[in-house]
C-alpha cells in the first residue's frame, strides 16, 4: 500500500482491494473516535485494544512505513527510469482489481449502475479529501458497506475505473503548472496508441514488454482473488463494538 501511493492514479486501497483487506481497513478506522474513550474507560487497555482493532491496524500501518522509506524509493526510480513500464504493470493490476471487486453478487440489481457512474465522475475531484475521509468519509462507508454492501462496491468499482486513464502508459502531458519549488505539476494528457506515441516521441512504444506487464498485474490480482483475497466479502473487525455488530 505504500509503495502504491507513489504512483500517480494508485492508492493504496486500490492494493487493499486487491490484498482483500479493504473493509476491515474502513471498519477500522471508523473505530478511531469518542467510541474509542469510551471503550478505554469502560474495560481499560485490553477493551480499547480490541475496540481498535490494534492487531490488525499495528503490522499494517508498519508495513506502509517500511514500505514508503524502501520500496517506494524504488517506484520512484522505475518512474522516473522506465514509466512505461511500471505504468503497464499497474495498468493491469487496477484493471482487474475493477474486475474482481465488479463482479456481481447474487444481489445485484441494474440501479447498481448508478453509483458505478457516480464513482466515475467523483474521482474528477481532489482537494482535502484525505483529511476529511479519515473521520468522516470512513464511518459513511462503512456504514454503507454494512447496509448496501453490493452497491457501494459498484461505487468504488467507479473510483478504481476512473483512475485507469492517469496509468495509460502512450500519453502526452499537454497542460501543466509550475509548483511553489519550480516543480511540474501536470494537469492534463493527451492519451495515445503505441504507434502514436513512438512517432511523436521518437521513442519506442516497448509495446511487447508493456503489454506483458499488464497480463502480468491482471494475472497477480486474479490469483491473489482465487487463493483467498475476496474484497467483495464483508466484514467487521474484531474491535467492532456490539452496537455496530447488530447493525451489520
Amino acid at each position: 500500500m505504500g509503495a502504491a501511493d507513489a504512483v500517480p492514479g494508485v492508492s493504496g486501497g486500490t492494493i487493499a482491494f486487491v490484498t482483500g483487506i479493504y473493509e476491515e481497513l474502513i471498519h477500522t478506522i471508523k473505530q478511531f473516535g469518542p467510541s474509542a474513550f469510551t471503550a478505554w474507560r469502560q474495560g481499560g487497555v485490553p477493551m480499547l485494544v480490541a475496540h481498535l482493532n490494534l492487531g490488525f491496524i499495528i503490522p499494517l500501518m508498519a508495513g506502509i512505513a517500511a514500505s514508503l522509506i524502501t520500496v517506494a524509493h524504488l517506484v520512484v526510480w522505475l518512474m522516473d527510469d522506465y514509466p512505461l513500464l511500471l505504468n503497464g504493470f499497474f495498468f493491469g493490476l487496477v484493471a482487474a482489481s475493477a474486475l474482481v471487486v465488479g463482479r456481481h453478487p447474487s444481489d445485484w440489481k441494474w440501479w447498481h449502475l448508478l453509483p458505478l457512474v457516480a464513482g466515475l465522475l467523483l474521482i474528477a475531484v481532489f482537494g482535502v479529501g484525505c483529511l476529511i475521509g479519515l473521520f468522516f468519509f470512513s464511518r459513511l462507508l462503512s456504514w454503507l458497506l454494512r447496509r448496501h454492501h453490493a452497491a457501494t462496491l459498484q461505487l468504488l468499482v467507479g473510483f478504481i475505473v476512473g483512475s485507469l486513464p492517469v496509468l495509460w502508459p502512450w500519453r502526452e502531458l499537454v497542460r501543466y503548472q509550475l509548483g511553489p519549488e519550480g516543480q511540474m505539476i501536470p494537469l492534463d494528457y493527451r492519451y495515445l496508441t503505441p504507434g502514436d506515441f513512438a512517432v511523436l516521441t521518437g521513442e519506442s512504444a516497448q509495446l511487447l514488454a508493456v503489454a506483458a506487464l499488464m497480463l502480468v498485474g491482471l494475472a497477480l490480482v486474479l490469483l491473489l482473488d482465487r487463493t483467498g483475497g475476496r474484497p467483495a466479502t464483508a466484514s467487521t473487525p474484531k474491535g467492532a463494538n456490539k452496537e455496530d455488530a447488530s447493525d451489520a
